[in-house]
């Protein structure tokens, strides 16, 4: 795969970079991955895969998947695999296995919703009876117990952008994400044996999953033999979202290396989420400055946001048809 940047070659870490991408949709009050309506399963990671793309980072509900809701047949009618099928919650992301599998595509679980389309600022929803403190671990054990064995599963990552309320090492059992991020990894790698496999569990900052600045002052404390399955995944977006007070190469570099430059290793880093307008120059230039970031830091791989063409903040993938490629979008990463 050759990934460009201002017309030279990325340094040799590209030959383990993971170049991936979210596509979202299942963690919505339509439960399924966007675009089936349109086109199969296969014709997307073909277009994935042809174009280097080597990891997909999927957004999912915890309510959908302890129930395991029947599809609309609406929502898939593009795949003529799915037509005539009753297709449950987990037997489309069973599917998206198996297809990931042919197209050696990685696939990162990510639990991004407690409930359909309702985002949480915390990984359980105060004074509700079902969604308290460790139900979650309830979806973490099912997971991991489908998919363990998945040749292309690269893990899960535990909570999406804890915010608001959301600390980070205070010790306050109802706020502290440090706190239940070290005792949920702790619980799965004994349950599930982690340390046996080549799976990780990815923690992303606080602050919309931004902010992973108070790492040093309050680090995470685990065994040696859990480094290697631990993640660290911020999410950082340009203009189209956030204000930006200066598009000066070693200021962005400076507030990002704020942010999360104290990770221990950057292999243990990879960005969760990042995107925005590609055809604007304000946001074309945070892009492009940040690519570079991604290469000059040893940045060990990235999900960017989105596949899907109708996010309503950033430029996807695919162009609003679901047809073609969305070209700026695509000539960028070529």
């Amino acid at each position: 795969m050759r990934i460009l940047f201002f017309g030279s070659l990325l340094p040799s870490f590209l030959d383990a970079f993971l170049h991936g991408i979210n596509w979202f949709g299942m963690e919505t009050d339509h439960e399924c991955l966007g675009g089936l309506w349109k086109h199969s399963i296969d014709f997307y990671l073909q277009g994935l895969h042809q174009q280097g793309w080597n990891a997909i980072r999927v957004p999912l509900c915890a309510q959908s998947i302890l129930e395991n809701p029947i599809l609309s047949p609406d929502l898939l009618q593009g795949d003529s695999e799915f037509v005539s099928q009753e297709i449950r919650y987990l037997d489309l992301l069973d599917r998206l296995f198996q297809k990931t599998n042919s197209h050696s595509i990685h696939i990162l679980l990510d639990i991004h919703r407690l409930k359909p389309a309702f985002t949480t600022p915390l990984w359980y929803i105060p004074n509700d009876p079902f969604w308290t403190y460790y139900r979650v671990w309830d979806v973490y054990d099912l997971l991991l117990f489908r998919y363990h064995s998945q040749p292309h599963f690269l893990g899960l990552d535990l909570f999406n952008e804890p915010h608001y309320m959301a600390s980070f090492g205070d010790n306050n059992v109802s706020t502290d994400w440090r706190l239940f991020s070290q005792e949920s990894i702790h619980y799965l790698f004994h349950a599930h044996s982690i340390v046996n496999t080549s799976l990780t569990l990815t923690i992303s900052g606080i602050d919309w999953g931004k902010n992973l600045s108070l790492l040093s002052t309050y680090p995470y404390t685990f065994p040696s033999e859990f480094q290697n399955h631990i993640m660290f995944s911020p999410h950082l977006y340009g203009p189209s979202l956030n204000y930006i007070p200066s598009y000066e190469k070693t200021s962005l570099y400076q507030y990002w290396d704020l942010l999360f430059g104290n990770v221990t290793s950057p292999s243990q880093l990879w960005i969760g989420e990042w995107g925005g307008r590609f055809m604007n120059p304000s946001d074309h230039l945070w892009l492009s400055i940040f690519w570079q970031y991604f290469a000059e830091k040893n940045i060990s791989g990235h999900f960017f946001w989105a596949l899907n063409p109708d996010s309503k903040d950033v430029d996807g993938l695919l162009d609003p048809s679901w047809d073609t490629w969305n070209e700026p979008v695509r000539s960028f990463f070529q």
